[in-house]
C-alpha cells in the first residue's frame, strides 16, 4: 500500500534517518490525521534500528 499525501513530511523524516547523529522525532497533531501511519510507513522503508513509542493521554 502506498502512503499518499505526506511526501514532504516523509522526505523530512528520511533526511533525519540519513544523518549520523542520533535523532529524536516528535510528531504531534489532532486525532486521526495519520501521524502513527506516517512514522510506521517511514520505518518500513528504512533499515535503521529504531524505537517507536506511542504516547496517549488518559484521564486519571
Amino acid at each position: 500500500m502506498k502512503f499518499h499525501g505526506r511526501e514532504r513530511q516523509e522526505r523530512q523524516i528520511h533526511e533525519m534517518f540519513r544523518t549520523e547523529n542520533q535523532e529524536t522525532i516528535l510528531i504531534f497533531g489532532r486525532r486521526r490525521i495519520g501521524k502513527s501511519e506516517l512514522i510506521k510507513q517511514c520505518l518500513k522503508e528504512t533499515r535503521i534500528q529504531s524505537i517507536y513509542f506511542e504516547c496517549k493521554q488518559t484521564l486519571a
